[in-house]
């Protein structure tokens, strides 16, 4: 069973194929195709997996990421990789990005350090521009482990900025907008909720 990966389907860019991406980091030197299915390996370690012609299965509408797919996308996708005789992936029952309050914005060493309440914890994000951020906005956090659209996995982090263990999301993080400005949310939300959950709500 595949507990931490990504999916990504975007048709005007890649075309139809859905994009699972298991070692972002991994270089890949070997395939084995079955079908429509491509298994992606870096020597003997399953890096990724390509499913061509997926829209003909299940009709996505979404166009980058898929932050938190349903389990009855995931069982489709699972039944694919039963037949091609791969291992199959868990559900996604969080996605990893909730809500969080700015508490406070120190100034460091090439950038800013951003104190965020989740609920009763709190993280700390690094970011080189506050742009229009304040304390008290409501922003969206990337905690650690997640996927960033990028191919990124959140981590730990401690440097001269402090420390680090969470990923503060603009909006082409979260798939809104093409654009690097942080996301600060104007309505008056629940901090400490996963965001793609709140966002169905909606």
């Amino acid at each position: 069973m595949i507990e931490n990966y990504s999916l990504h389907y975007c048709y005007r860019t890649v075309g139809d194929v859905l994009l699972i991406e298991i070692n972002p980091k991994g270089h890949p030197n070997k395939k084995v195709q079955d079908h429509d299915t491509v298994a992606i390996y870096q020597d003997d370690e399953l890096i990724g997996i390509n499913i061509f012609n997926f829209g003909k299965i299940v009709k996505v509408k979404n166009q980058g990421m898929i932050y938190l797919p349903s389990h009855a996308f995931i069982d489709v996708v699972n039944s694919i990789l039963q037949n091609a005789h791969l291992p199959l992936l868990s559900y996604k029952d969080e996605s990893g990005y909730v809500t969080g309050r700015i508490n406070e914005i120190f100034e460091v060493p090439q950038g800013f350090l951003c104190v965020i309440n989740l609920k009763g914890e709190t993280c700390s994000c690094f970011i080189k521009d506050e742009g229009e951020l304040k304390s008290e906005d409501i922003v969206v956090v990337a905690l650690k482990g997640s996927h960033l659209s990028n191919g990124e996995i959140v981590k730990e982090r401690s440097g001269e900025f402090g420390f680090t263990d969470a990923h503060l999301c603009s909006y082409f993080d979260l798939g809104i907008e093409e654009k690097d400005d942080i996301l600060a949310i104007d309505e008056d939300i629940e901090i400490g909720v996963d965001f793609f959950q709140m966002k169905e709500k909606i």
